[in-house]
């Protein structure tokens, strides 16, 4: 377990990946839990109370809760440029850092979600140009209020973000990296 929302903390250089990681081996053992890494569940038994994992392991439980996470949207049909990268492990943003070193330091967020609006934000510390592209008409739709949204857009563009809202993405161009990119509008 990792706590995501660090992961800018981590790409800036703030925060050691140490910092990021929620729970030890030792609190597994503590609060009797077992974390199972790389596998998952294909076949749910209700009657027995069992599932089994994606290596044939059979498990058995007594509540079943079913915590799937977020997972990033993706566009259809992304195409494989240098220079496109989702926000969701260590290897993203290992891999991020890594490109990011060796650009003009301009970046694009898709998403005015808490992960975006927390990597813009690091990111414009380090000097990044960031803009920030948002579906809807406002950031943080459905965590804040209309006035809360109002004053987070207005502390971002006092750090120097451009926001463009009720806009999507439509292409990426370039050959090998990514160049520019192309929105709906």
């Amino acid at each position: 377990f990792y706590n995501r929302v660090l992961l800018p903390d981590y790409i800036i250089g703030t925060l050691p990946w140490e910092n990021l990681v929620k729970r030890s081996q030792d609190e597994e053992t503590d609060y009797k839990f077992t974390l199972h890494k790389g596998v998952s569940i294909e076949n749910i038994d209700r009657e027995n109370k069992t599932v089994i994992d994606s290596r044939g392991a059979i498990h058995s439980y007594d509540i079943l809760i079913l915590a799937t996470g977020s997972r990033a949207f993706e566009l259809k049909d992304l195409p494989k440029l240098k220079g496109i990268y989702t926000m969701r492990s260590r290897t993203d943003a290992d891999a991020f850092k890594a490109h990011y070193d060796d650009t003009n330091k301009e970046v694009v967020i898709v998403g005015g979600g808490l992960l975006g609006i927390e990597l813009a934000t690091s990111l414009t510390e380090i000097g990044a140009k960031v803009t920030i592209i948002q579906r809807i008409s406002r950031l943080m739709g459905r965590q804040l209020d209309a006035l809360a949204s109002q004053i987070l857009h207005e502390e971002l563009i006092s750090k120097g973000i451009d926001i463009y809202y009720n806009d999507e993405l439509d292409r990426f161009l370039g050959d090998r990296n990514v160049t520019a990119i192309r929105l709906k509008s």
